[in-house]
């Protein structure tokens, strides 16, 4: 099965390869499409994604981990042809259709996957690289298109089809994995709502999980650039800023190393509480190097917080995994749509009544998290 894990590393730092990234808005403007255009397309994407997720784990646990690569590899390819092909709004919304159709497969079924592919005692360490190889994809794509594109934006869009070009060739040397003693029963949506029922517990954890992530990526990604213009940072600086937070990612590499010496759970409450310190200094600081160092320490905790989590949801489940992670990740992004509403509007408002509701939402979920480490320890018992 160490086939499946180098190819399943080399596909994520492949697709991690968006020459356009830094660009995308420019791109789509380049072409006549408005920002509240793209505004429509990104919540047709954010719908799709989540109307789709339930029935595409269904659909994987029936054709198999493999195949489901292979298509969701094959329409991602394709995404990024009409994405080059595109000149005109119905050709980009076109774009982010097929986008939500490969996100609502892919979620949960690389990960069952890979998991399946392991030994489950090095699951943390494999999300861990997993995620990092995705964002070295990036990273190098980004040197690249300052070195060679800059500013020739169709050739960013024509460079992107390459790489995803060789990860669907990659994906049909992939092993499917079943492993011995998994039931032959399909789940349905009945059982889905018995699940949740019966593991009422675990939605505790997929809130606790959603409200850290949505908070930290929100303040760590999205608004760290009004951040560096709240303490005053020239804007020339964003670009260099961009590749250092970019870099702090790299680091979920080593949570392999670090799950030796503290456990997932510990970690995850440690990981806690070092966000909600981040942000009450983020609060008060008017320091544009502690301003830097917190928006840091922001996304190396997300990027810690991913395998970590991943590799808690994936131990707990024994059949139909793809179908219930696709489950537990529809739930955690119709919370996500919320808080996102609640941000924009308290960001709309200021910068530090965003940061506010930031540390409203990570207390809630550190309280939640608490309560279901409670629940976990009384079930053992």
């Amino acid at each position: 099965m160490k086939k499946n894990i180098i190819i399943m590393y080399t596909i994520s730092f492949l697709q991690g390869m968006v020459f356009y990234a830094s660009i995308s808005t420019l791109y789509r403007q380049a072409y006549g499409i408005t920002l509240l255009q793209m505004g429509i397309i990104e919540s047709v994407l954010a719908f799709l994604t989540i109307v789709l997720e339930v029935p595409w784990g269904i659909l994987c646990d029936r054709m198999g981990y493999k195949k489901t690569l292979i298509t969701c590899n094959a329409l991602y390819l394709i995404s990024k042809i009409v994405f080059y092909q595109a000149h005109n709004f119905p050709m980009f919304l076109l774009e982010r259709v097929l986008l939500a159709i490969v996100i609502a497969g892919l979620s949960g079924c690389d990960t069952a996957l890979l998991y399946e592919s392991i030994e489950e005692k090095e699951s943390t360490k494999v999300f861990g690289i997993y995620n990092a190889c995705g964002t070295l994809g990036l990273l190098l794509a980004a040197l690249l298109f300052s070195l060679y594109i800059q500013e020739d934006l169709l050739k960013a869009s024509l460079w992107t089809i390459y790489p995803y070009a060789i990860a669907f060739f990659l994906t049909l040397f992939l092993q499917d994995v079943k492993k011995q003693g998994d039931s032959k029963e399909i789940i349905s949506y009945k059982d889905i709502t018995v699940l949740f029922k019966e593991k009422k517990n675990w939605i505790v954890f997929l809130l606790a999980v959603s409200l850290f992530n949505e908070t930290v990526h929100t303040l760590g990604t999205f608004y760290n650039q009004l951040q560096y213009e709240r303490v005053g940072i020239d804007i020339e600086w964003f670009g260099i800023l961009y590749t250092l937070i970019t870099l702090c990612t790299l680091s979920s590499a080593m949570i392999g190393k670090i799950v030796r010496y503290i456990k997932e759970e510990t970690l995850i409450s440690y990981l806690y509480i070092l966000v909600i310190s981040t942000c009450i200094l983020l609060y008060f600081t008017t320091s544009p190097i502690l301003s830097i160092l917190c928006i840091m320490i922001l996304q190396v905790s997300e990027a810690l917080f991913y395998p970590l989590t991943n590799t808690l949801l994936n131990q707990n489940i024994t059949n139909n995994r793809a179908t219930i992670l696709s489950c537990y990740s529809m739930l955690m992004n119709c919370n996500g749509m919320m808080t996102n509403i609640v941000f924009g509007k308290a960001a709309d408002i200021d910068l530090v009544v965003a940061i506010i509701v930031g540390i409203v939402f990570l207390t809630i979920g550190f309280l939640l998290y608490q309560k279901w480490q409670k629940i976990q320890r009384e079930c053992k018992e």
